[in-house]
């Protein structure tokens, strides 16, 4: 009994070694793919102030996102990997705003 338990907590953790590893490597792959990208297209890495990778709770390939805010740009802007044509695509664009007073724009500093 307890040989089967063992067994069987070992396997579970396994599992959700893997699920952690696999979102992991997604988002940092991703994130790496749009500032390779960013770069690419003449963005000054100075100008970059911030690069996020998240997960949108989206099906396909927009589900792992980057969102990506830039010096004197009011906007964030949301890009994903098309996997089909290996390609980085511009998803959205929102202008930023703090949530509550406590945050400070890392921008105004």
């Amino acid at each position: 009994m307890k040989k089967g338990l063992l067994i069987f907590g070992i396997i579970v953790l396994l599992i959700v070694m893997s699920i952690y590893g696999y979102v992991t490597f997604k988002k940092v792959s991703l994130k790496n793919d749009v500032e390779d990208y960013l770069l690419f297209t003449g963005v000054n890495e100075d100008d970059i102030v911030m690069l996020t990778p998240l997960i949108a709770n989206i099906e396909g390939d927009k589900n792992f996102q980057v969102s990506v805010r830039f010096k004197d740009d009011e906007n964030i802007y949301y890009y994903y990997k098309d996997t089909k044509e290996d390609k980085v695509i511009l998803e959205s664009s929102y202008p930023y705003q703090l949530e509550s007073d406590e945050y400070e724009d890392p921008i105004e500093e």
